[in-house]
């Protein structure tokens, strides 16, 4: 199997709602991890990723969930579908295994606007488990470190309305994981500990007022108005994905073959073919979007690989 590292750049706020009103802050909340941190599930990221590739391999029927009903299945089930095989498929008498898995997106840098302009928030937890190393650690709760060519004044800088000092020893982000991170972000992150994350991120999220239209009337329709709240534009996440090998299922070569037909440098390998598969909605979420609210101006995200390794 191969495990591939993903990072994520929202380029529009994101809202993964949790599917219900809920009486607080916000009408409309969003998902979040155990530590109240926000999170993208991986079923929205399959789900998105599925539905965009079954577009690109005109295989519409193969996207969603069969029907259940028994009066006419929508996925074909078929052994050389380039979705139903990549993705897995679930009907009345038969099934399959999706070749490749996907964890949660986790957020990785948080965009927090201070005094001196917009940083981008990280904490030693999150670094550490995407760079797989115990090299980064924090202070108190009431100081925090910036990026080595970060000028704050007097010593000081806030996130919000909360006032931090700043560690005399720099951050430093040498991981090659980092190498595809804008200049931008990695030269004014600031990094606090995993206490304080949660409260500062949960304090600066995007949050929306909007009001359904009387379509007869043009104006506000009375009792329609409503909250959202959002993952900011420019915060980075990051999640890895499993390929399995199909042919630990079964006879690959129709498979390859028909997903070679749009990609030739597959050749003999599935793994490379799920991989194209899934690549092709990828690259569709920087154009249509995941999640919720996506004709509000929500949800495009841009989806670049950090390394993969084999094993």
């Amino acid at each position: 199997m191969d495990i591939v590292k993903y990072l994520a750049t929202a380029l529009d706020p994101i809202h993964i709602g949790t599917g219900g009103y809920r009486l607080g802050r916000v009408d409309n909340t969003i998902i979040r991890d155990f530590d109240n941190v926000p999170k993208i599930p991986a079923t929205a990221i399959a789900g998105a990723i599925r539905s965009y590739a079954a577009l690109y391999f005109e295989k519409r029927g193969c996207a969603g969930k069969d029907d259940i009903t028994g009066k006419g299945g929508r996925q074909c089930g078929e052994t050389n579908c380039p979705i139903c095989v990549t993705f897995g498929y679930s009907k009345d008498t038969e099934a399959r295994v999706s070749m490749v898995s996907f964890s949660d997106a986790r957020i990785l840098f948080f965009p927090v606007s201070t005094m001196i302009g917009p940083v981008w928030v990280t904490s030693p937890g999150r670094l550490n488990e995407f760079t797989n190393s115990q090299n980064y650690e924090c202070g108190s709760d009431e100081e925090l470190k910036v990026a080595e060519n970060f000028q704050a004044p007097d010593g000081r800088i806030n996130l919000g309305w909360v006032l931090f000092k700043v560690k005399k020893d720099h951050l430093t982000l040498s991981d090659a994981g980092f190498a595809q991170i804008p200049s931008v972000i990695k030269n004014n992150a600031i990094c606090v500990t995993d206490r304080i994350f949660p409260l500062i991120i949960n304090a600066n999220l995007e949050v929306r007022t909007s009001v359904s239209i009387d379509p007869f009337t043009g104006a506000a329709l009375e009792g329609a108005l409503f909250t959202y709240e959002a993952v900011p534009r420019t915060t980075i996440f990051w999640f890895e994905s499993i390929y399995q090998d199909y042919k630990n299922f079964g006879d690959a070569g129709g498979y390859i073959s028909k997903v070679g037909e749009k990609f030739p440098d597959v050749h003999d390998n599935a793994i490379k073919a799920a991989k194209a598969v899934v690549r092709t909605g990828m690259d569709w979420c920087e154009v249509l979007g995941i999640g919720g609210m996506n004709t509000r101006g929500f949800g495009r995200l841009r989806i670049n690989v950090v390394n993969s390794g084999g094993k």
